[in-house]
């Protein structure tokens, strides 16, 4: 395996879908790609991450506790932005 590769599969498991190595992307869901297209901005080591209207990518999982689940572990410390339709403001006001 090479430096990439396992640099990646390092990513996926921090983010809890190591089981989606595997996967081409006609394979994938919905947030099975969100995950993907996150790991690949975390490789970059940015202090921010935004986030624009989140509901179009992640239609097949309730979307607000799915990415704060991700944003909560201690990988993925930083600034989330999150921009979406104002009348989805209410789903992330908990």
């Amino acid at each position: 395996m090479d430096e990439s590769n396992r640099q990646a599969l390092s990513l996926l498991e921090q983010l809890g879908h190591a089981d989606i190595a595997a996967l081409r992307d006609p394979d994938m869901t919905p947030a099975q790609r969100f995950i993907t297209k996150l790991a690949r901005a975390i490789i970059l080591r940015r202090p921010r991450l935004v986030i624009d209207r989140p509901g179009a990518m992640l239609y097949d999982v309730p979307y607000p506790a799915f990415i704060r689940e991700l944003a909560a572990q201690a990988e993925m410390a930083g600034t989330w932005e999150i921009f979406d339709f104002s009348w989805n403001q209410a789903l992330y006001q908990e």
